[in-house]
């Protein structure tokens, strides 16, 4: 599917490809088990040797289950006295530049750049918190950011609701780029809006994690990839 997206970009220059970043492009699990390390160093010593075996990569989405694979039977009372820390990092640039790309992620943006694609970056992160962290680890791993072609779109404030932003940022996108040939997106609900603006275009989910309240049958109306590795 991949490659098909690229020989369609060949014939279509100009079309977009709309790429979410946590749990899409990014694996955010290192950015997790950092701060956890952190807390358990400053904060509950007794966590550091369960934290440091704790897996670092496609870690589960809710903190909960993250803490029960380090402390089985303890994961929620632990969550709940982490929480507070996790998210004031979590949610901050500070710790951006933790998380690592998905297999074969930076080599398909630009694959996908080099045949004069729109690359649409489309995040729940915040500008006035995660900006220029976003943009400085897009650049760092090798993703073509700053550039022609490319376009970068975060939500104006931290509280405005995900959902809502992406409705609105996706009806904006139309406007400009009216022919997209593929999206990339870890959460269905995200992807169903996506599929309902451009009805022919390529929707994928990716196999890393999602809010668990979203109904899993959702998923099983799109393909799915576990990375972006290419066939040859």
């Amino acid at each position: 599917m991949l490659n098909e997206i690229l020989n369609r970009l060949e014939e279509n220059p100009g079309s977009g490809v709309i790429f979410d970043l946590d749990s899409t492009l990014f694996d955010n699990g290192p950015r997790t088990w950092r701060i956890l390390s952190e807390f358990a160093r400053h904060e509950r010593r007794d966590l550091i040797e369960p934290m440091q075996h704790l897996q670092r990569h496609r870690l589960p989405y809710d903190l909960g289950a993250i803490c029960e694979l380090a402390v089985p039977g303890e994961g929620a009372a632990i969550a709940e006295s982490v929480k507070g820390f996790w998210a004031k990092r979590f949610f901050s640039e500070d710790y951006i530049d933790f998380d690592e790309p998905i297999t074969g992620a930076v080599e398909f943006v630009q694959a996908c750049h080099q045949r004069h694609a729109r690359v649409i970056y489309l995040t729940g992160r915040d500008v006035p918190g995660m900006i220029i962290g976003t943009s400085r680890s897009l650049r760092n791993w090798g993703f073509p950011i700053g550039v022609a072609g490319t376009e970068l779109v975060l939500k104006p404030r931290f509280e405005m609701p995900d959902p809502e932003f992406k409705a609105e940022a996706i009806r904006s996108i139309n406007t400009h780029t009216p022919n997209v040939v593929a999206t990339f997106e870890n959460e269905a609900k995200n992807a169903i809006a996506f599929r309902e603006i451009w009805p022919d275009a390529v929707h994928l989910l990716l196999e890393t994690n999602w809010d668990p309240k979203h109904p899993t049958e959702l998923r099983e109306t799109f393909d799915t990839i576990h990375d972006f590795r290419m066939e040859t």
